[in-house]
This record gives C-alpha cells, structure tokens and sequence, in this order.
C-alpha cells in the first residue's frame, strides 16, 4: 500500500461519522497484541489547551532524555503530524506499513470496521509501541470517557480547560460536558486539573474522591505568576513564575503568546512534580523543554507588513481567549484588523462571531475544503448581526488574498474559526512570498 493509497483508505473510514465507545479501539487493539500496555503514557483532556499542553509535557519529557511519543489531532497539513516521536511525524512509509497492516487484520478477524479516530488511535499505539517509547503523551480526541483513547491507564490523567463544544455528543450543560472529560480519571491515577467553572470542579472533585484519584488543582495546590507577558508580538515569549506542590521555579519561558498557554504549561510542570518518583525531572529539563517546546497555529505569526495571524480558536471559549490576546497583545500595535473566518457548521457560529466580529474593520468568512464546512452565504448572515462590514469568499486562499490586497502595512490579518481554515494558509504558505516573518 502507498501513502496516498492508505490515506484515502484512512478517509474513507469518515463515512462512518463519529462513534463514541471503546469496544472497536479495545477489539482492534487486541488483534495487533494490545500495543497500549508497551508503553507508560500521560492522558490529556479538556475543551481548549490539550493541544498546546500535550506538546509543553512532551517536549519537557523529551529534555529528560526519553523517547516520547505524541498523539494529537486533528493535523494543520499532513496526516502524519498526527502521530510523532521526539516531535519528528511518522513517516509516510510507516503510515501506508501500519494502515495495511491493520487492513489485513481487520478482513481477516472479519473486525468490524473502525471510525477514522479509532483507526488512527491503533495506528499511534502500534507505532509507539514498536518504536519502544518510553513514555507517550495522548491527547483525548473528544470527551473523554467514550473517547478510543480512553483504553490507556496513564501515570497522570490532565484535564485542562472546560466550557461548551460538541454539544450534540457530550451534553447540552457544562455540568454533562465535565462528567464526560472526567471520564479519564482512573481508579488511584492522580489527577492534575485547570481551575474551572464551580460546576465543573464539582465533577472532577466528586470523580476523584469516588476513584480514590488524588486531585491536583490550579491555584489551589500550584500557581504561575506572570513576570512578563509580552504586549509586544514582535518579543514572541513569555515569562512566569512557578510555584508548585514542592517546586518553585522563577523565570520560566515558553514561545508561546497568549496568557492562557502560561496556565497550560503551569498543567505541565505540576505534572513533572506529580511523576517524579516513576521519573526523575531536573530542573535544566523543565526550563528546556518549556523554551524549546514548537506549537503550530495557535497565535502564531507567519507574515509581517501586513501581519498576518494565525489561530485556531474553532469555539467561544477559545474566542474568549483569542480576543483577549488580540486587544492585549496586537491591536494596540496595528491600524485595522481584518479577520478571516471559516467555522464547521456543527459549532455554536453565532457565539463564536459574537465575540470576535465586532474587534474586525472587515470580516471575510470562508469554507474550508471539509464536509462539515458552515457555507459562506450562512456565515455571512450571522456575521451581519455584528458587523456591517462583511464579505463572503469561498476559499480561504482567496480570502487570504482578498484581504491581503486591501490591507497597508501596519494593518492585522487574523484567520481563525477553525484548525482546517488555518492548515489550509499553513499547506500555501511555503510558497508564499508574502508569508515570510
């Protein structure tokens, strides 16, 4: 099998939609000889931050000397980012050996087939696995309980950040949205969790005290004071304090703006405290890991004069957390902003562009090349209620030239709505002159 070949197979398994359960995951995982149980792992959930979190802890871990597995998704360009080893993606040969592989077993233990998440879920724990990790750092691909990776029993299960997303399959209420995350938490695993609404801390509390799980809380049992967070996108770093269950560390640095990533790292680090018995952590690793760490597409500057922003915020809260950033960090050194936006039509649109249309001089709303893209002309409504200035484009390239060529060169180019958007001007952007930081 080619790389095309099994990505178009890889693909073609959408069809079957989103499936929450672990009976596929477990069966399929028992096929190929239950590759999750090779390796130690660390098991990362939440509604925004898991992505920016899994890649802090990793390359933290990775500092220390180990081999560390990563398993995110969905990917901005190539499928392969999805699955990483020292933060170097799987190669295509290795996709199109392991997709065949599992082909093969599933036609001739007659299995069931699989969605795509839980596909690649066993395509990431057999490669992990045969590569003998020391250590792999998942992140939930939704919920949590039902979720295909919740066959790990992890040394440490995260929980970042909760508020509303996938309503249709985790729960209309922020109360049925946490039970679904805290899913996660196993029977006598410690528990490191974001501080969060009342409701929500109530369901991670009751879960732990009900698994026997130890629950270490954000500004409870650890904290992170700013010494510098930039107000300057040119500076591209951020500087904190932390002080933890037993550590304190001062001066700490990550390359990523955004005053929440200083709460997602403070996740990361109390998670070093928490394994250090199974996992000795210096403090060299920490600061390394933490400045080393590379997280694509989360406010992330790909071009200047204009400058051109990417994010992706696909719901309100992180739209909350976009918008802060945009009047903290860049709208205060920039003339007009232009935000292009291409959202999925099974997200609360209305929310999201009620928090970042009105910030825009024009707003440009798109389609990502995605079946479950909101149309243009729907978009366009919506944004209408909140801004008076909006033009509907329907390719996000197009609409990155569209606004390109009426912007000047102190103007804010933001595209955001969504991580298929954002990929899409990140697949262009190597050939792009005008992409050049």
């Amino acid at each position: 099998m080619e790389y095309k070949e099994a990505v178009d197979y890889l693909y073609n398994l959408q069809r079957f939609g989103i499936k929450l359960g672990l009976i596929n995951t477990i069966s399929l995982l028992e096929i190929v000889g239950n590759p999750h149980m090779r390796f130690r792992s660390i098991h990362i959930a939440g509604t925004n931050g898991k992505g920016s979190t899994a890649a802090m802890m990793a390359s933290i871990l990775q500092s220390s000397g180990l081999k560390v597995g990563l398993y995110t998704s969905p990917h901005l360009v190539s499928f392969t980012e999805r699955i990483r080893i020292n933060n170097v993606p799987i190669s295509e040969e290795r996709v199109a050996y392991i997709t065949s592989t599992l082909k093969s077993k599933i036609l001739t233990h007659n299995h069931p087939l699989p969605t795509f998440f839980e596909f690649t879920t066993v395509m990431a724990f057999k490669y992990f696995a045969e590569e003998n990790v020391d250590i792999a750092v998942v992140e939930v691909g939704m919920g949590g309980r039902l979720d295909a990776t919740n066959v790990i029993t992890p040394l440490v299960s995260i929980i970042t950040n909760i508020s509303y997303d996938h309503q249709e399959f985790l729960g209309k209420t922020l109360t049925e949205i946490a039970r679904e995350k805290a899913g996660i938490i196993k029977k006598g695993i410690p528990v490191v969790m974001a501080d969060s609404f009342p409701e929500v801390n109530g369901i991670i509390e009751e879960r732990c005290k009900n698994t026997g799980s130890k629950l270490y809380k954000s500004g409870r049992d650890f904290r992170v004071e700013e010494r510098l967070q930039t107000q300057d996108s040119r500076l591209k770093t951020q500087v904190f304090d932390y002080y933890g269950i037993k550590k304190i560390y001062q001066g700490l640095e990550i390359p990523l703006l955004g005053a929440y990533q200083i709460m997602n790292a403070s996740l990361s680090i109390a998670t070093t405290e928490i394994i250090n018995n199974e996992i000795k952590m210096e403090e060299k690793a920490v600061r390394e890991g933490l400045r080393d760490t590379i997280w694509e597409a989360r406010l992330e500057i790909i071009g200047r004069n204009p400058t051109i922003l990417l994010d992706g915020a696909h719901n309100e809260g992180a739209a909350q957390y976009l918008r802060k950033a945009l009047e903290k960090i860049f709208l205060p050194e920039h003339d007009r902003l232009f935000l292009i936006v291409g959202l999925m039509k099974d997200k609360d649109i209305r929310k999201f562009l009620s928090v970042l249309a009105p910030l825009a001089w024009e707003l440009i709303v798109t389609a990502p090349d995605y079946e479950r893209a909101a149309s243009t002309s729907f978009l366009a409504m919506e944004a209408e209620r909140y801004n008076q200035r909006v033009k509907a484009i329907g390719k996000v390239s197009d609409a990155l030239d569209y606004a390109v060529s009426r912007t000047c060169s102190n103007d804010l180019i933001c595209i955001t709505g969504s991580l298929y958007a954002v990929g899409e001007i990140k697949g262009i952007g190597k050939s792009m002159e005008r992409l050049r930081v």
